[in-house]
């Protein structure tokens, strides 16, 4: 879905994106990106400078199939896409390919527990880097808009990840995600008066695809936070 000013060009207006449900079983993930459709479109008046200036691309459900398999077939279902030429043929509870990890960047070489090429596995990245549909739609806006920006949200953990998470791959500078994850982190209200969000570096050595990774970490595991446009 397109949020814009339809009566002005689109010639210079920066695009950002906004995904979720990337993994359909992750169903939290997918109320924030309505959330955002809903907060823009009730209240045009409020966002009317941001969208003369900008193109606000949200995909809600990145994974269709996945979302299906999770709501008709079993909830065991719905990390994968679900393609049924992918997996054993009796592998019935976890076809697919988790499209999380079907990306061509570092594809197949970051090692690590989270990153398989065993079809049965939930991290399975799939028989080539980007073979997935879903993978390749979102590439393909990718390619065609040239975003500025993008968060996709996820229900793994109360954290924010930030790029880069590769060995020897360093943020840009000014490092504009890393300010931003620290602003959003500082924001955010936790029901803990003893707990703050925070910015942290951490090392994460039996993840071999995340060893290194900004994150702005929670203190606390009840919070409920959504981001405003």
């Amino acid at each position: 879905m397109l949020l814009t000013n339809t009566n002005l060009s689109d010639e210079e207006k920066i695009s950002v994106l906004f995904n979720c449900a990337h993994h359909a079983n992750e169903v939290i993930s997918i109320e924030h990106c309505y959330d955002i459709i809903y907060s823009v479109l009730s209240k045009p008046k409020r966002y009317e400078e941001i969208l003369n200036k900008m193109k606000i691309w949200v995909v809600p459900i990145v994974n269709p199939d996945g979302a299906r398999h999770f709501w008709h077939v079993s909830n065991l279902m719905g990390r994968k896409n679900g393609h049924p030429g992918i997996g054993p043929v009796n592998e019935k509870l976890n076809p697919g390919v988790d499209i999380n990890r079907n990306y061509p960047f570092f594809w197949g070489k970051t090692g690590g527990g989270y990153s398989s090429s065993n079809p049965s596995n939930y991290f399975y990245r799939g028989p080539s880097a980007g073979s997935e549909p879903e993978t390749k739609a979102m590439m393909d806006l990718a390619d065609r808009e040239r975003f500025a920006a993008s968060i996709s949200y996820h229900a793994y953990a109360n954290c924010l990840l930030i790029p880069y998470s590769i060995d020897s791959l360093n943020n840009p500078e000014p490092d504009m995600a890393g300010e931003l994850g620290r602003k959003i982190a500082a924001s955010v209200a936790s029901l803990n008066p003893e707990k703050e969000f925070e910015a942290k570096k951490i090392f994460i050595l039996s993840m071999g695809w995340i060893r290194i990774i900004y994150t702005s970490l929670m203190g606390h595991s009840r919070i409920f936070w959504k981001p405003r446009i």
